[in-house]
Order: structure tokens, then sequence, then C-alpha cells
């Protein structure tokens, strides 16, 4: 594929993932996931003046079609491509890339929310239980109660649970983007390496990628917060557990990734053999990936067997 090819391509693949979701909101999910990816290859391989153009063709379009009301969504996931592009000509390692991903666009988010609520003389938090509760009220309407259902019932529900997801919303939005940016970085690292010649953009072996050990420590002291008799300890320390356990998780699948590779099969039955574990025992191999991340501290899984697992 030659150079004005690829932009072409990346071009229209990044304007379908993103426009197709508008049109199809609930099927095109899956789209809108992935849309940053083509951003991030012409960010990284080809000059900045063709990633921007192509943002601002969507972000026009959006704002045209839904208005306002997805500016701050639009802000960040126009954000995290450009900082993930950025980090990828730096030659940043994996998690540099992840992180700087991640972390930018969050704050300045939160700046712009911050700005935004001092605009119209609202608090953050006020702005966003607004949010909450309308949102809340959408999916009351549209879900179908049973008629034994008192209604007072219901609405004491919806309310608990407005206020859960108000506790953990920052632990839910950071995992969003970072399995999100996750997801993107690997699609683009299997696009470059398919190229001729390939596109090296960080050498290290995603099968050995790790987290670091002190974060353990991370990890038992947002246990110890949430026993804590205070309600802002409690929630910081959910967040931080929840957090934690993401981050175990993408370790534990990082462990898997390396023994895959071992097992005697060709690509496609590695695939098949990953999406029949998640059909029949998805929140269990969920489980086990995160106790495989915590544990491996001590037992380092990927320094017991040197040759094949099967022989």
């Amino acid at each position: 594929m030659t150079s004005r090819t690829e932009r072409y391509a990346m071009a229209l693949l990044s304007c379908l993932f993103t426009l197709i979701p508008v049109i199809a909101p609930v099927r095109g999910l899956i789209f809108s996931m992935v849309a940053p990816a083509p951003l991030v290859v012409l960010g990284a391989k080809h000059p900045w003046r063709y990633s921007l153009s192509v943002l601002a063709f969507e972000i026009a379009v959006l704002l045209f079609v839904q208005g306002s009301a997805v500016f701050f969504t639009v802000f960040y996931y126009a954000l995290a491509p450009l900082v993930m592009a950025q980090a990828i000509r730096l030659r940043y390692s994996i998690a540099r890339t992840i992180v700087w991903s991640v972390v930018i666009p969050c704050g300045l988010n939160m700046l712009l929310l911050a700005g935004y609520s001092a605009f119209v003389q609202e608090t953050p938090l006020t702005l966003i239980e607004r949010t909450i509760e309308s949102l809340m009220q959408v999916a009351q309407e549209r879900m179908p109660l049973p008629e034994s259902s008192p209604e007072e019932d219901v609405t004491t529900a919806v309310k608990s649970m407005s206020q859960m997801i108000l506790m953990i919303l920052p632990a839910m939005m950071i995992m969003n983007f970072l399995f999100t940016n996750v997801v993107n970085y690997l699609i683009v690292r299997w696009y470059f390496g398919r190229g001729q010649p390939p596109f090296v953009i960080d050498p290290q072996d995603l099968g050995a990628w790790h987290l670091t050990d002190h974060l353990v420590w991370v990890f038992v002291t947002s246990g110890i917060m949430l026993m804590l008799p205070s309600s802002l300890l409690n929630t910081v320390g959910w967040n931080v557990f929840i957090l934690t356990l993401a981050l175990y998780l993408l370790h534990g699948i990082a462990i898997a990734v390396f023994w895959l590779r071992r097992l005697p099969l060709p690509v496609s039955g590695r695939w098949l053999l990953v999406f029949i574990a998640f059909l029949f025992a998805g929140p269990l191999l969920l489980l086990t990936c995160i106790a495989a991340g915590l544990f491996d501290i001590w037992l380092d899984f990927r320094r017991q067997r040197q040759e094949p697992l099967v022989c």
C-alpha cells in the first residue's frame, strides 16, 4: 500500500468508525471503540495535517448532528489518538504510551469540566449528578418493568444505583479509557507489524509486559481504606481498588498471551481456544487473569517453563 493510499484508507475508516455509531448507537458501539486506531496510524506515520484535518471534520459533523451534549466525549477521543500517535513517534514503551494517552486527555478533560462548571456557576459534582440522573431516567423509561413492582421500590433502586455509579465514576471512566486505548494500541501495533517493511513502534514483547511490584502496596492500601469508618476514604478506596484490579487484569492477560504462544497451535487455533474459553467460562477466566497478575509477583509464571507446554 502506497503512502497516499494509506492516508485515504485511514481517513475513510476513521470517518466510518466515528459516524456509524451516530446512525446506530447500539450496534455501532464496537466501531466507536476502535475509531481512534486509524487516526493513530495517520498521526504516527504521516504529517500532522492529515490527522488534524480528519479530526476537525469529524468533530464538526458530531457537533452539528448531536449538539454540545457530546462535547466532553469528543474532546477526549480527539486528544487520545493524538497523544498516542506522538508517543509512538517518540518510540515510547507500551506502558508509557498507554499511560500518557490516558492521563493527558483525562487531565485536560477535568480542566475543561472545571472551566465549564465555573461558566455555568455550578459545581462539577452537581453537573455529574444531573447527567447520571438523566441517564438513569432514560434507562428506566426504556427498560420494561414487571407490573407487580411498586413504583416507590423502583425509584429507590434507581436512586441507589445512581449513588453507586457516582461513587465509582472516576474508576469506571479511567477503566473505559484504559481498555479502549489498549485495544487501539494493539490494533495499531498489529497493523504496523504487517507492513512491508514492518514499522516497529516498540520492540518489547507483549507477552513479557508486567506491572511494577510496588503496585501491590497500592492494592493492599485500597483494601484497608475500604474497612475504615470514613465515607471519603471508602470512596477513594473503592476507586483505587477497581483500578488496580483492572491493571492486574491486563497483567494476567499478558501472562495468558505468553503461554498461548507456547502452545503448538496455529494462530487461528489459539483464537478459537480463547473464544471457546470466554464463551463457556468468561467471568472465571477474568478472575483467573486478575489472580495471575496479582500473584505473578511471587510465582513468576513466565519463568517456570522454557520448553513448549505440550511436547
